[in-house]
């Protein structure tokens, strides 16, 4: 009897063996291979039906670790167009591209694209230069979005259909006009909470909120930038924020968000123009501040009659720099160099032009009151100007003909307040 109960178990797994077999050939009635053959086909024809394009948020280094950057990319007949908002706005690269076929479908621009493959060019610190992927393994596609993930670095990101009437040329510069003029930090108050953030160069925020950090990477937008993921202000969810060049202000664009303002504390380059008193451990001298004509630079004059100073216009920081500079020659071919000095310290005085002075208003107070911050401040602590003569390289010693209020020293500068 045991037997027999054996025999109809193996008999009936054999009819429920066969009975799947013939559910599956249902349900694929073609095989791997060929299904993979029609996604890839259909994936290219969805590439290429975007007539202006697409645009794609790419984030770099592991882990979104790296920065964001905007490519716009335009399909057609295994070529793709490339311009990005790393380049003048006006250049474009061709290449080819394809779809090829792995573990499943892989967009994949292989040949070399002047502007695409710019940030994955090895370099002698890095062989994965700025890490940048540029094969991507296709996770999903609908008719207005490619849902992407890096085939190296496995970060996710979204290709979306660029509408028709989008200028390229136009998008890009927006996008560069945003990044040119947007400053270092910002600040949000809500109540007693301050919330911070640093926008650095490589394209990553940091946001202080309370006593948590938290970072993400950011792309440009042409109204503004958006995170790689939202970040919560407040109890509020931004991604995206709009910014006004104008008033130098960061919105939350996403909806609750709107009431985000961050604001920075920022001097224009033509608020640093006018009258000053400059103040140093000896008394004060009536100085000006005046534009140069560049946009850029400033002359200091009134220190002497036989010198004006040249400060210099950092547009990000809104700061002013101040290094050592040959500010005299005399009828032997002697030089009079204003040089920084650690009056307080070492008494150690410096001829190179990086090592001078940062020059700031302090928000702290009213009115227009600049300081001078030692430009390696931590490291080299200095706090003084000082005339030295020069016999061509050689040192002679303190100016003993160019002088300020009498004195080749400037002793212990406290400042510089707006009159």
């Amino acid at each position: 009897m045991k037997k027999i109960m054996i025999y109809i178990q193996a008999l009936l797994a054999s009819f429920v063996f066969v009975s799947c077999l013939h559910d599956d050939n249902e349900l694929f009635n073609e095989s791997a291979a060929q299904r993979l053959d029609k996604a890839v086909e259909h994936y290219k024809q969805v590439l290429e039906s975007a007539n202006n394009g697409w645009e794609l948020q790419l984030w770099t280094e592991p882990s979104y670790s790296g920065g964001g950057y905007t490519y716009l990319m335009k399909f057609k007949e295994g070529k793709v167009t490339v311009a990005s908002d790393l380049v003048d706005a006006d250049k474009v690269a061709t290449s080819s591209y394809d779809i090829t076929k792995d573990m499943g479908p892989v967009l994949t621009v292989n040949t070399y694209n002047e502007i695409f493959h710019s940030l994955a060019n090895p370099s002698l610190s890095d062989d994965n230069g700025k890490g940048q992927d540029y094969e991507f393994m296709i996770q999903r596609v609908t008719n207005d979005s490619i849902f992407l993930e890096g085939k190296k670095f496995h970060n996710k990101m979204v290709m979306t259909r660029l509408k028709d009437n989008v200028n390229w040329q136009n998008y890009i510069s927006a996008m560069k006009n945003v990044a040119d003029n947007v400053k270092v930090t910002y600040k949000y108050i809500a109540g007693q909470d301050t919330t911070l953030v640093n926008l650095s160069s490589a394209r990553r925020a940091r946001f202080t909120i309370k006593d948590s950090v938290v970072t993400v990477p950011f792309c440009y937008t042409e109204s503004g930038i958006e995170l790689q993921k939202p970040v919560t202000i407040a109890n509020k969810q931004v991604k995206t924020m709009a910014y006004n060049i104008d008033n130098l202000t960061f919105t939350g664009s996403n909806s609750g968000a709107t009431d985000v303002v961050f604001t920075t504390d920022f001097m224009r380059y033509a608020d640093y123009e006018g009258t000053y008193n400059f103040e140093y451990q000896d008394g004060s001298i009536r100085v000006k501040m005046v534009p140069a004509g560049d946009g850029k630079t400033y002359w200091l004059e009134g220190l002497s009659s036989d010198f004006k100073l040249t400060f210099t216009y950092n547009k990000k920081t809104g700061t002013l720099t101040w290094g050592p500079e040959k500010v005299f020659t005399d009828a032997n071919n002697r030089s009079i160099w204003m040089c920084s000095w650690d009056a307080a310290d070492t008494k150690q005085v410096f001829k190179f032009d990086v090592l001078g002075f940062v020059v700031n208003k302090d928000f702290t107070k009213p009115g227009v009151f600049l300081t001078f911050t030692s430009a390696y401040a931590g490291y080299i602590n200095l706090d003084s100007m000082i005339l030295m003569e020069y016999n061509g390289s050689k040192k002679v010693g303190k100016s003993t003909t160019v002088l300020v209020n009498g004195s080749a020293e400037i002793a212990m500068i406290k400042g510089m307040t707006k009159i």
